[in-house]
């Protein structure tokens, strides 16, 4: 999954996402494929890093909670 952020500072309707409101500053999960094959804007949108875990974390070293 990727994520994307609303930075254009008002909220998007988003057709390809349902026509999903994000609002400013939202951090959305979208498919990779779908992130891959359409240009976003980049003053609308900001590809973010995935999560990853902290170091230490359980995540971290692969145990389940």
């Amino acid at each position: 999954m990727g994520r994307l952020k609303n930075v254009s500072g008002e909220a998007r309707e988003v057709p390809l996402l349902g026509n999903r409101v994000v609002e400013p500053d939202e951090i959305v999960d979208i498919d990779d494929e779908l992130l891959a094959e359409y240009v976003w804007p980049e003053a609308t949108w900001q590809v973010e890093p995935d999560k990853k875990p902290a170091k230490g974390s359980k995540a971290a070293a692969g145990e389940e909670g």
